[in-house]
């Protein structure tokens, strides 16, 4: 089974997602075009939404037991042969609508306003954190553990391995390969 970073689906999943949500985005008609007026559909989206919330710490879950990191962790080495992983951690700017007070503060470097999402992953693809509260220095708690795989956007930390930005031979090619495709 390969190994998929969070938030990073497959290529056909991800385009009707993006298919599924273009009735939603902001400035869209007021109309969706399945018959549904927007407001419906959004408060439909949101109560929804609060449900799986609600519900979430049933299903997302992060190892607290020493025999929970160690089925994960080997799970990991039986995949791909990275000893001591916890989970594949990634992360995406969700577009939002510029809020009423503080704008500024939701702008990301791309300079859209976003909220930023960060997840970690174990073995199985199963969502183990979600988080929209990232602060520097944060990033390190829960991960004493172990460590994390990551992709190329965040810099390599104790407790996170990166690819080789620049692969200069096959080894470091093929340990860049081992983490995305597993």
């Amino acid at each position: 089974m390969a190994v998929r970073l969070a938030l990073q689906p497959p290529e056909d999943e991800k385009k009707a997602f993006e298919q599924l949500l273009t009735p939603f985005k902001a400035g869209q008609r007021k109309n969706c075009g399945n018959g549904f007026e927007k407001s419906t559909v959004s408060k439909t989206v949101k109560d929804v939404t609060d449900a799986i919330v609600g519900r979430a710490g049933q299903f997302i879950k992060w190892p607290v037991t020493s025999g929970a990191r160690a089925v994960i962790k080997n799970g990991f080495y039986l995949q791909a042969r990275f000893p001591n992983v916890i989970g594949c951690i990634d992360g995406t700017h969700v577009p939002i609508v510029a809020p009423a007070t503080d704008e500024n503060a939701c702008v990301n470097r791309k300079g859209f306003h976003s909220i930023n999402v960060q997840a970690v992953c174990d073995h199985d693809a199963l969502i183990q954190q979600v988080r929209t509260d990232m602060k520097e220095g944060d990033q390190a708690r829960g991960f004493e553990h172990g460590v994390l795989l990551g992709e190329s956007g965040y810099a390599v930390r104790p407790f996170l391995l990166t690819p080789y930005p620049n692969p200069q031979d096959d080894a470091q090619e093929r340990s860049v390969c081992v983490i995305f495709i597993g």
